[in-house]
């Protein structure tokens, strides 16, 4: 990730500059407007109460695009989803981070953000009562998809972490790959 909040102009060497070409372009700072552009955020934290446990999950989220120098209007590589009631279960809430790497990282951590819990849910039904299989699987099935497709399979995200909470007897499950 580049950074965003940069005070001075950044010098970039070009691959022009690299080759013996000309020389360098110089990028200057981003401004606070242009740097709001770059973030989404939750207005303020949540709460999830669970009833059977004496549990209050507070969340928030912020993600920044990166800044590069050289392609200032480069996506965000980055994608997360938050999701309450998953399987209609009133106890349970997913949170999943996707960071995706390379020319179509983009892509595939949105695509993974996009299919994570209908994907999660079908698993769960699939493997009734066998949570942490139906949880393995998703992301085994997703990998899978992701990789049958032509845009996004170039770099699939090098790192994705998904956290679920409550489901009775489930607790806390995590998953990094």
């Amino acid at each position: 990730m580049g950074c965003g909040s940069s005070k001075t102009a950044q010098v970039v060497v070009t691959k022009e500059a690299e080759e013996g070409g000309a020389g360098e372009k110089v990028a200057p700072p981003l401004t606070e407007e242009q740097i709001q552009e770059r973030v989404v955020a939750i207005d303020k934290p949540r709460d999830f109460r669970m009833k059977s446990v004496p549990l209050t999950v507070r969340y928030a989220y912020v993600s920044q695009r990166g800044y590069y120098p050289d392609e200032l209007n480069k996506n965000n590589q980055d994608a997360f989803c938050i999701a309450e009631n998953v399987c209609g279960e009133e106890e349970t809430i997913l949170f999943g981070v996707f960071d995706g790497h390379g020319s179509t990282g983009d892509k595939c951590s949105a695509f993974v953000r996009d299919t994570v819990l209908e994907t999660l849910e079908h698993k769960i039904r699939e493997h009734k009562g066998d949570f942490e299989t139906a949880y393995k699987q998703t992301f085994i099935d997703i990998n899978e998809r992701l990789h049958a497709n032509v845009r996004a399979r170039a770099h699939p995200p090098r790192n994705a972490c998904a956290a679920r909470a409550g489901g009775g007897a489930g607790g806390l499950s995590l998953i990094h790959i």
